[in-house]
């Protein structure tokens, strides 16, 4: 959890500071990280009895090797923490 939320800062984190990386922490432990013990599932999937977000995965286009795709991914990269921490697929809109 350390690492996950940045928490060895120096100096000392004030306490807002710290209430705020630890909701980002812990959001992001529940709610978007996969966890190999659960299947790939998230606690949050598990406790809410969702369906795994990963069994609907879409693979993304390949070619041959040298071969240029043209498609665009269905997916960006975004990150949770300002410091580009914490990141995660958000399916793009059709």
């Amino acid at each position: 959890m350390k690492s996950i939320g940045a928490l060895r800062a120096r100096p000392p984190l004030l306490r807002d500071d710290l209430e705020r990386r630890l909701d980002l922490a812990f959001g992001y432990y529940l709610w978007l990280r996969p966890h190999r013990g659960l299947d790939g599932a998230t606690p949050a999937e598990c406790m809410l009895g969702l369906r795994p977000a990963h069994l609907d995965a879409v693979p993304p286009p390949r070619g041959q090797p040298g071969e240029a795709v043209e498609a665009s991914p269905p997916f960006e990269l975004r990150y949770l923490g300002p410091d580009r921490s914490l990141p995660y697929l958000l399916r793009k809109a059709a």
